[in-house]
């Protein structure tokens, strides 16, 4: 078993916190915020995506730019539908993305 990070993903229907395990960055154990997660670890955020929420059973993914979305149906192959390039991505990106996220789900 090797090491990994891990990404609060909030669900989009309930806001409840996924554990999601990045193996790209540093994989030194480190947990991030969603909206705090450098680029380099978000390139591989949907490891184990779909993601299920425990709470309301959402199904669920991150797409880019990042946002979290609910999936219905995935793709027989995830390969790049899924995981994207986030190493553009700037943290002001991520962040603006993640408060208007945010915004959208206090809405609701």
């Amino acid at each position: 078993m090797g090491c990994y990070d891990t990404v609060l993903v909030p669900c989009p229907k309930c806001g409840e916190l996924y554990q999601a395990q990045s193996k790209s960055g540093d994989c030194f154990l480190g947990v991030y915020n969603f909206n705090d997660t450098p680029p380099e670890v978000m390139e591989n955020v949907n490891r184990h995506a779909p993601f299920i929420c425990e709470k309301c059973e959402t199904k669920f993914h991150v797409e880019f730019h990042p946002i979290v979305v609910e999936t219905n149906e995935l793709p027989e192959s995830i390969g790049d539908d899924l995981t994207g390039t986030a190493g553009n991505l700037t943290m002001d990106k991520i962040r603006s993305t993640m408060e208007n996220y945010y915004n959208r789900l206090n809405n609701r």
